[in-house]
């Protein structure tokens, strides 16, 4: 919702004095898979929380060289110009959910590497383009951590040609999710030797059956009917949008949420920049992130 950190304050100053809404429209946050690893989380199937991957991995050279796809082919040129990773949202989201961010833990600090551009150049003198020279690394790797001393790897890629990714990576006391495509591990009572396997399909079926979280339980059957809003995940989300502002109820992703998963994009840029210098995130709750609330997403499903 804003590309530089005195955008962010902007916007966070302006819903606070006219007490309007701000909401990100993360639709990640409502996809099944995600819904089905944060009831789980709030369950308690995987301990304590230590560390997360979350990431953007999808091969846009096509799309971004078209010459009309992306209007005046605005993707391009932040690629052409700046070096960070611009898309942080899709996989920062449900990781935010899933670590209670701004509900009694926050972001504390990150540090951003790139690697060096090659994809995007190669493309583009294929396509002839006439903007054949890139900033943006390939890969960008940022590594953020929370108060509490969690760790979240968020990764961003646009560039290579491979199969989408948002990773989706949870690593807990008792057990571990891998996305794409989805593995879960569960810790047995003690450590065993070689025991380090993914849970087998019937087994994986089990959980997935048994911690299916309740609003997919209760919209399956209707947003299986909107493929074309990602697979039903837009509709889920629209749905809760509108059911909150109808019932007067909070938000599930707040103005503070959406500022503070919008800003890692400016602060990865200063760290890149700075030779990945760690740089510190500002707390944009004024220090309303302590209090431990409750994901508003787990409230009763209505």
């Amino acid at each position: 919702v804003a590309s530089t950190i005195e955008d962010c304050w902007k916007i966070i100053e302006t819903a606070e004095c006219t007490q309007k809404h701000c909401m990100m429209m993360e639709n990640c946050n409502y996809n099944e898979e995600e819904l089905w690893v944060l009831n789980m989380i709030q369950e308690g199937v995987f301990g304590d929380i230590t560390h997360t991957e979350g990431a953007y991995l999808h091969d846009l050279r096509a799309l971004m060289l078209h010459d009309t796809y992306y209007e005046g082919q605005w993707r391009l040129h932040e690629h052409a110009e700046r070096n960070g990773n611009f898309y942080t949202t899709h996989g920062l989201g449900p990781i935010a959910f899933y670590l209670g961010i701004g509900r009694g833990d926050t972001f504390s600090h990150l540090t951003s590497m790139s690697s060096r551009e090659l994809n995007l150049s190669i493309a583009a003198k294929q396509y002839n383009h006439p903007i054949q020279s890139y900033k943006c690394g390939d890969m960008n790797n940022t590594m953020i951590k929370t108060e509490k001393g969690k760790t979240i790897l968020l990764q961003f890629d646009v560039h290579t040609g491979r199969p989408y990714s948002r990773i989706n990576k949870i690593v807990g006391t008792k057990a571990v999710h891998d996305g794409y495509p989805s593995r879960l591990y569960i810790e047995g009572e003690k450590p065993e030797y070689w025991g380090h396997n993914w849970l087998k399909e019937e087994a994986y079926n089990e959980y997935k059956s048994k911690y299916q979280h309740p609003i997919i339980k209760k919209l399956k059957t209707v947003s299986q009917g909107f493929k074309q809003g990602h697979g039903g995940m837009d509709f889920v989300m629209i749905y809760r949008l509108i059911k909150c502002l109808n019932l007067g109820l909070p938000l599930d992703i707040n103005v503070y949420d959406s500022i503070l998963w919008s800003a890692i994009t400016p602060l990865s840029e200063l760290s890149v920049a700075a030779n990945s210098q760690s740089i510190i995130v500002p707390d944009f709750t004024g220090g309303t992130w302590r209090k431990e609330n409750p994901l508003e997403i787990m409230r009763d499903i209505i």
